[in-house]
């Protein structure tokens, strides 16, 4: 967050300045860490950095939090997750930004010595073929970039929102402006089942291996009132099923044993609510915890919805979507098939990506490379900055996105601190999401709701217009 600041009453201002390498500081970057406490039910380690930038007696500050456990998918890069090597990491990269050759005022010039630097340590650390910022560890690589980037922004008197904005049109080839930015329509994520729920059977497995249940608000007004519509489906939802065991993402897990009744409760809190047409569903199968190869090799799956069901193939599993869309007023379907399934995934798009949005996470792990060579399998990304590793690398994978067509979600992860992780709020906005995936409507997930609430009457109070992205979203997918 950025209150408090100096701004310049002209933002495209000091968005040409971030871009064009103008100004200039060659040392005297100083990074500095310590080990906070995440949320997302349990505590998880989070890697936070200070960055300080100096030029004519002046100091600009920014920070940046990234998570030290992540997912662990095979297709991310790697997080280093020890705090001492993680610190060591980071005073390496200080030293580089330090040498005088990088002007630390330009984030793509602290983008190569990131890169730089990760590139030294894979191979001190001995990994081959690592995704970058495998080597120097993503939460310290997206951290201090962010960090560096809000420092900037400090620097040039724009809120960090715009800097973003600033760097994604640079990589597009675009002028700067500020026109048709927008607030996200948010994902509120009520229901957690799969390796997220808090209700097992007496065996230690779930009930049900669907992961996430959220309902977006797609015909409020505005973002405060998407708020609001949120909290009021999820309180309905807790006095239908009469319990409010809370799973990992602060949603709750009452112990459905059909994906169907998942689906027909959320459609009946909704109507209770008095929000029928207003609140759609969006799920996240995060399918590939509950599918494999049929033999190891095989580029052919089998899928389970339940723990010890019989295996569905690939037109199995995209036959139970098409059904679930059909019953219930469902708009988006994240992770829907294996993530290495793309033939599966190339199906679901052909039958419902014509009239729904079919959206990958796991598939393309917020790669720019990924995403260019896997398209036509889906037509929404999730973006998880520590995937991608760095700010500019994040800023890269929107950019191909929006090439392709694509909507983009920015999303929370493990270890997320509100406010800081990812600066996810910001890059919703600066970059012109259409979704939020910000967990559930309260709790310490409020925070990221609020913080979108405040960037807007920053911007506002600087003259720049914010819409809101439901009616577009609306009108895409033909809800």
């Amino acid at each position: 967050m950025s209150l408090g600041r100096v701004y310049n009453a002209d933002p495209l201002v000091g968005m040409k300045g971030l871009v064009s390498g103008q100004a200039s500081i060659r040392n005297g970057a100083r990074l500095v860490c310590s080990q906070y406490t995440g949320t997302k039910v349990l505590p998880f380690r989070t890697f936070g950095v200070t960055a300080r930038l100096e030029k004519d007696g002046m100091v600009y500050m920014g920070t940046g939090v990234a998570p030290m456990a992540t997912s662990g998918g095979v297709r991310e890069p790697e997080a280093v997750k020890d705090f001492g090597l993680a610190k060591s990491h980071l005073a390496r990269l200080e030293e580089r930004l330090n040498r005088g050759d990088k002007n630390l005022l330009n984030p793509f010039d602290v983008e190569d010595a990131v890169m730089e630097v990760d590139a030294v340590l894979a191979k001190e650390r001995g990994l081959k073929a690592a995704r970058p910022t495998s080597g120097i560890g993503s939460e310290v690589a997206i951290a201090s970039t962010i960090a560096l980037l809000d420092a900037q922004a400090a620097y040039y008197g724009i809120p960090t929102a715009l800097a973003m904005r600033a760097v994604l049109l640079n990589l597009q080839g675009k002028k700067m402006d500020t026109d048709g930015l927008i607030a996200p329509l948010p994902k509120f994520n009520i229901l957690n089942f799969g390796v997220h729920s808090g209700t097992k059977r007496p065996d230690g497995l779930p009930y049900i291996w669907i992961q996430e249940t959220k309902v977006a608000p797609i015909g409020a007004k505005n973002f405060e009132e998407a708020v609001y519509m949120g909290t009021q489906v999820l309180e309905k939802l807790i006095k239908i099923v009469g319990v409010d065991n809370i799973g990992f993402e602060a949603g709750i897990s009452p112990a459905f044993t059909s994906p169907e009744q998942v689906y027909e409760f959320t459609a009946k809190a909704i109507d209770q609510a008095g929000l029928s047409g207003k609140v759609v569903i969006a799920a996240d199968g995060a399918v590939s915890e509950f599918s494999d190869p049929v033999q190891p090799g095989s580029d052919k799956f089998e899928y389970r919805l339940y723990p010890g069901e019989k295996a569905l193939d690939a037109e199995g599993m995209i036959k139970f979507w098409e059904q679930m869309v059909q019953r219930y007023p469902i708009i988006s379907i994240e992770d829907g098939m294996n993530s290495e399934d793309t033939v599966g995934w190339k199906m679901l798009m052909k039958s419902l990506g014509g009239k729904r949005e079919i959206q990958g996470d796991d598939i393309f792990v917020t790669d720019p490379d990924e995403i260019r060579r896997l398209a036509g399998c889906a037509n929404s990304v999730l973006i998880k900055p520590n995937q991608a590793g760095t700010i500019v690398r994040t800023l890269k994978a929107i950019a191909v996105a929006r090439e392709l067509g694509y909507t983009i979600s920015p999303s929370h992860r493990s270890g997320k601190v509100p406010g800081g992780y990812g600066m996810i709020p910001e890059l919703c906005i600066g970059t012109q999401a259409e979704w939020l995936k910000p967990g559930a409507p309260r709790r310490e997930r409020a925070g990221f709701d609020n913080n979108v609430m405040t960037i807007i009457d920053e911007l506002k109070m600087l003259g720049i217009n914010i819409g809101y992205a439901g009616k577009q979203v609306a009108e895409r997918f033909h809800i």
